[in-house]
């Protein structure tokens, strides 16, 4: 019978110290996608099993594109408070966007047992993957995007978008910018938001414009800034913005909108998407459509530890909170 594969061997085959090997086998390393990609290339060509492979590792993986986003924040906060106390510890692991970084986090979490559940935020799962996942019977909770075979927790964006956009027409706006996000992403929660806000312009006798759209790509202060600029000089002119790309974009627009002078809300009536919590302590304070992030997040906790420690995952299939309007002085 052939000798097995040590750590040792490992090292040796990718020609690096062996506390660097384990430290990749468990996510831990911060080095280049080359050397992680060697280190895994020898353990697969030397079939080398570690010895935690078969331990449950009491750790609940969240994967965003990126972390930085505040709605996604909120999110991640409400889960960490969730697991104070408890036996489980959540990691954090950003894709940056690319759909081969997706893959490769999936795979190694997968192989080497380094998490026992997963939270997804805005992530594709492509389908041999999301088999592996369900032979596995390893929780998946996907926040706002919908992956069959997995829990989805999401808000009504629908309602979202209809609230938004009725409230401005009953304040006697007639021309509503919105503000979303990249437009050929084709996300559903954006879609949907969009859907609202026609439904609402049709139910008051009004026509829905093309040119009434704009976008940003980063969700960043710095875009709001830009964006305004662009909203400002269409004609005929606009009388409010609804910035479905959330509260941050919407903060921007309020910056650059008071330095060009125009008054907030006689001239230009700004309400935004999420209700962060810096939203009330605005100048002035903004009107926002509420999404319970905190809460999305203890409830994608809840439903995993309870999985994790009855051995038997249940998918409640998809949960939807209700989208609240949050009135303040701006609009």
């Amino acid at each position: 019978m052939p000798r097995k594969a040590t750590i040792f061997d490992v090292a040796k085959r990718a020609d690096v110290p062996v506390d660097l090997v384990e430290k990749i086998i468990r996510g831990e390393a911060d080095v280049e996608h080359e050397v992680q990609l060697k280190v895994l290339r020898a353990v697969h060509e030397l079939h080398y099993h570690p010895e935690f492979y078969e331990e449950r590792s009491n750790s609940i993986a969240l994967m965003a594109p990126f972390f930085y986003a505040p709605f996604v924040s909120e999110i991640v906060d409400g889960i960490e408070k969730s697991l104070v106390g408890t036996e489980f510890n959540a990691g954090q692991y950003s894709t940056k966007g690319v759909l081969e970084n997706e893959r490769h986090i999936f795979e190694k979490l997968i192989r080497w047992n380094l998490a026992d559940a997963f939270v997804l935020f805005n992530i594709p799962v492509d389908d041999d993957v999301r088999e592996e996942l369900k032979q596995l019977k390893t929780p998946v909770v996907s926040i706002e995007s919908e992956i069959p075979g997995f829990t989805c927790i999401t808000t009504d964006n629908y309602s979202g978008g209809y609230k938004g956009t009725e409230y401005l027409l009953r304040g006697g706006r007639k021309n509503i910018a919105i503000v979303i996000g990249r437009r050929y992403n084709m996300d559903p929660v954006q879609n949907d938001r969009i859907k609202g806000y026609m439904q609402a312009l049709t139910d008051n006798g009004l026509e829905f414009q093309d040119d009434a759209i704009f976008v940003v790509n980063e969700h960043v202060l710095d875009e709001g800034r830009e964006i305004f600029y662009s909203i400002n000089k269409a004609e005929p002119a606009f009388d409010a913005v609804f910035c479905m790309a959330g509260d941050v974009v919407a903060t921007g627009i309020i910056s650059a909108a008071k330095k060009a002078k125009v008054k907030i809300p006689d001239d230009l009536a700004i309400i935004g998407y999420d209700d962060l919590a810096m939203s009330g302590f605005l100048d002035p304070p903004l009107t926002t459509i509420k999404q319970p992030a905190r809460k999305m997040g203890e409830a994608a906790i809840k439903i995993i530890t309870e999985g994790l420690r009855q051995g038997e995952y249940k998918n409640p299939g998809k949960i939807i909170f209700e989208s609240e309007l949050i009135v303040r002085s701006i609009a």
